[in-house]
């Protein structure tokens, strides 16, 4: 989704955004574009607590917008991610 609605090396406020599905609930969320890349993120509370508990599961996590395209990668949990977040700081 990167790129899609923003413009090169454009800065946007965040503005409300169709509804995304995750893993085939309906979360209602934001969009801003940073230096001409687009940031989605979940708009409330409780739209960040689900897609972190998602993402942490471990499983399968698929993100469905009203654009067509389907994101999907496999969650990890805390502990896989902090330990390659370490590992990348030490890199070469």
């Amino acid at each position: 989704l990167s790129g899609s609605l923003c413009k090169a090396g454009v800065t946007s406020d965040a503005e409300v955004f169709p509804a995304m599905k995750i893993n085939g609930k309906y979360v209602r969320v934001l969009s801003m574009c940073i230096n001409g890349s687009q940031l989605i993120a979940p708009e409330t509370t409780d739209g960040n607590r689900y897609f972190k508990d998602q993402i942490e599961s471990g499983n399968l996590v698929t993100i469905e917008t009203n654009m067509g395209p389907i994101l999907s990668f496999k969650g990890a949990p805390p502990t896989d991610l902090r330990t390659k977040l370490l590992t990348s700081k030490n890199a070469m």
